[in-house]
Order: C-alpha cells, then sequence, then structure tokens
C-alpha cells in the first residue's frame, strides 16, 4: 500500500497465491485520497500488454515453474559470474 501524492491517491496491491503460478501477477485498487472512493480496480490480464508483463516479471523472480526454475536461474546466474570473473583472468 502506498500514497501518490502527484495523483491524490492510494494504490493497494496484492499478489495471488504461488499456487496460482498459471496466472502470475497483481491486483491493485485505486482509492481517492480525499473522497475515499473507489477510482480503479485493476485485475491481471486485463490487457495483452498486462499478460505479457505479469510472465515476465513472474519468469525473472523466478516463480512461474516452482522450484526447478528458480533453481535454473540461480545456477545460470553462479555461471555468468563464473564466466565473467574467467574472462577477466584470461585478459
Amino acid at each position: 500500500m502506498r500514497y501518490r501524492d502527484s495523483l491524490g491517491l492510494w494504490q493497494v496491491y496484492y499478489e495471488k497465491p504461488k499456487a496460482e503460478w498459471a496466472t502470475a501477477g497483481y491486483y491493485g485498487i485505486f482509492i481517492d485520497y480525499q473522497s475515499g472512493d473507489l477510482i480503479h480496480v485493476r485485475a491481471h490480464g486485463s490487457t495483452a500488454g498486462d499478460v505479457f508483463l505479469e510472465w515476465i516479471v513472474a519468469l525473472h523472480v523466478g516463480s512461474i515453474f516452482g522450484a526447478p526454475c528458480a533453481l535454473l536461474l540461480c545456477l545460470s546466474g553462479i555461471a555468468l559470474a563464473a564466466v565473467s570473473v574467467s574472462g577477466v583472468v584470461v585478459w
């Protein structure tokens, strides 16, 4: 939850349980600061761009295919660091 002074509203975001990885992403509620009126509800998959962004974010943080994907991302990060260090040593 955060207050956006420039917009004059509160943004409330919440995530879905990890068990629902196939519909990765978050929901958001936008509330007017002064009146308390509900301005907008952001549900996942509203547009094609939202779906793409949700999948990219879930892939980036390794939450899309569970532990095997997180392990693969960890190992690829370690391999990238090792290749970088070995390149400097060889140079």
